[in-house]
């Protein structure tokens, strides 16, 4: 009868044994999980912030160009105008005074 009931609490011990060997698995399991996860999310993010980098350079290019173009035309403009009033500007002021004084 000693014998089993020796037996039995032995049992009982690697019962509990193996019961918090599972709880220490599970814990650990958990922290793993959690680790690939923080990691997933971190690079997710790093990620993203250098397609932002290079999405706000591409786009600050864009508008450089975008930019130039725009001085480039105001230029050229600027030039065929002020050629016009060179041109004109004599004819204008005797049509604008010959208005004027009839």
């Amino acid at each position: 009868m000693e014998d089993m009931i020796k037996k039995v609490v032995e049992m009982d011990e690697k019962a509990r044994e193996l019961e918090a060997q599972t709880q220490q698995e599970k814990i650990n399991i958990k922290e793993e999980i959690e680790a690939q996860r923080q990691k997933v999310y971190n690079d997710y993010i790093e990620k993203a912030r250098i397609r932002a980098k290079k999405n706000d350079e591409l786009a600050r290019q864009k508008a450089d160009e975008n930019l130039a173009k725009a001085t480039e035309k105001h230029k050229e403009m600027m030039l065929k105008l002020k050629e016009q009033f060179d041109s004109n500007c004599d004819k204008w002021v005797q049509e604008l005074f010959e208005r004027v004084t009839e």
